[in-house]
This record gives structure tokens, sequence and C-alpha cells, in this order.
């Protein structure tokens, strides 16, 4: 009756770990090595002396452990699957819609009008909103009487100072007010249509006409 000897134990760890160096670091220790490794001990083990119940045990914990670790791993990689191709789905619903974006800069088309916001300070008064054309002429301003602190929400009709209505192009906006009888200027976010989306690894893109290319994650608001 030929016993076992740590020599074949060393073996077996051996060639699990030659199979971990070949495997995916996200896998190091999977359910079947685990449990092979398992069955060659019982295999190999001395039935004069055979292993003590308790480490027994406390080895099948482990199996249990690492056989949990795998579920969880398929229901991660499941539940972030369904969340790509959610965000994916909510993108595309978004092609051919205004988008309010951290970008001062939009593209007006002649058509419509551009909804825009203000982040105006605490205690601001005499806010302004500006805007102007690609050569940086004052084409416009609408005055923000009824601002308050935070986020105001502001539409341009694409009209100049006297109601003419103004050639399509790029244009600029921005907005200043008084606070604390100091000048000052406020962010400003433009929006502009989507006109389509770039689905990559991990992020979602929206191509934004005037713009280029904003994640999705950085829209602000969704216009009417």
């Amino acid at each position: 009756m030929t016993g076992i000897s740590s020599t074949t134990q060393a073996d077996a760890l051996s060639s699990y770990r030659t199979q971990e160096n070949t495997s995916t670091p996200e896998n190091e220790l999977g359910q079947d090595a685990f449990l092979e490794l398992l069955v060659a001990q019982l295999n190999n083990q001395n039935p004069l002396d055979p292993q003590d119940n308790g480490d027994f045990i406390a080895e099948l914990a482990q199996f249990s452990s690492v056989e949990g670790i795998d579920n969880l791993n398929n229901s991660v990689d499941s539940l972030l699957s369904d969340y790509k191709s959610s965000q994916a789905l909510q993108a595309s619903a978004l092609v051919g819609r205004q988008v309010v974006v951290p970008n001062n800069e939009v593209y007006w088309s002649g058509e419509g009008s551009i909804p825009a916001m203000v982040e105006v300070e605490e205690g601001a008064s005499n806010v302004m909103f500006n805007i102007t054309s690609d050569d940086g002429a004052l084409v416009a301003q609408i005055p923000m009487t009824e601002a308050l602190p935070g986020e105001n929400n502001v539409l341009w009709d694409g009209k100049d100072a006297e109601g003419n209505a103004l050639p399509p192009g790029k244009y600029k906006f921005t907005a200043t007010g008084v606070v604390d009888e100091k000048a000052e200027s406020f962010v400003v976010y433009g929006s502009a249509r989507v006109n389509s989306v770039t689905l990559g690894d991990g992020s979602t893109m929206l191509n934004v006409a005037g713009i280029g290319q904003i994640p999705l994650s950085e829209v602000r608001e969704i216009a009417e």
C-alpha cells in the first residue's frame, strides 16, 4: 500500500500554479482548478493517516467560497452587460434632440431656439445673458431679471438685439452679473443637437452638432 508523500501534494500544487500563471487575472483560482486540487489530495492521502476532518471541512468551505465568487462574477458581468445595453438604448433615443452640455459654444442652424443653462452665484444682481458671433461681436443680450442662485434655464431664439433672425453659424454664450459690487462671469452650459451616437468600450459618446463628441455622462439636461 502506497502512502501519500509531501512531494505528491507539491506536484499537484505546482500543476495548479502552472495553470494559474497561464490563466486570466480575473479567474486565478477557478472552481474547476480548486476541485481538481481537492480530488487529487483525497486520492493521494495516506489511508493510515487520513486528513483531519476539520481541515477537510475548511477546504470544503474554501471551495464554496470560490464557487460563490465565480457566481458573483457572472452576475456582475450580466448586470454590466444589461447596463451597457440600457445606456446604448438611452443614448440612441437622444439622436435628433437638443442636449445641454458643458460647452458654451453652440451652432445655430437658423431654425428653432437654443436652450442654455447659467449657474448664478448667491447674491448676484444685474445678471445678463450674452450672445456673441464667431468673430467675437456681441449680437444679442437677454436680461435675467428673475435669476435665482443655482442653475437657471435660458432660451435664445436666434435673433439679434433688433429682433432680426441671425444667419446660421457658430455662436458663443456668456453670462455676467454683479456680486458684492464686483463684476463677475458665471458658468454657462450651451446646447446642441445630437447627430449620432458612438458606442465604445465602457463609454458612450454623443456626436453633437458644432461641438464634436461629448460623453453621455456629461449631459446636464435634455431639452424639449
